[in-house]
């Protein structure tokens, strides 16, 4: 299970990054990833709480209304860290989302 989560947050954590202006709202990355949304949300919620990828609401006056709710996914400093192929155990501890690395 471990293995094949690493996998799939590492595919994630590469399409995000290739995106333009790094961000994209899940149906735009399960598309691009090819992982299922029952595979993507929870996913999506361990990445964000390990802090390796920030969410933003789109504005309101989004140009494209068929997705103006829903919430755009962006890789956090402590994400490109882990993408640019850094050990979770080296990174600044400012980018820790609790502001300090774990015991």
């Amino acid at each position: 299970m471990f293995w094949r989560r690493r996998r799939m947050a590492r595919r994630v954590l590469d399409a995000l990054a290739k995106a333009p202006g790094h961000e994209m709202d899940t149906a735009t990355l399960a598309e691009r990833t090819e992982l299922r949304p029952a595979s993507l949300y929870p996913l999506l919620v361990h990445l964000r709480h390990r802090g390796w990828v920030t969410t933003r609401q789109p504005s309101p006056d989004a140009a494209d209304t068929a997705r103006r709710g829903r919430p755009l996914y962006q890789v956090s400093p402590y994400g490109w860290w882990i993408v640019r192929g850094g050990k979770a155990s080296t990174a600044p501890s400012a980018w820790w989302p609790t502001g300090r690395r774990p015991a």
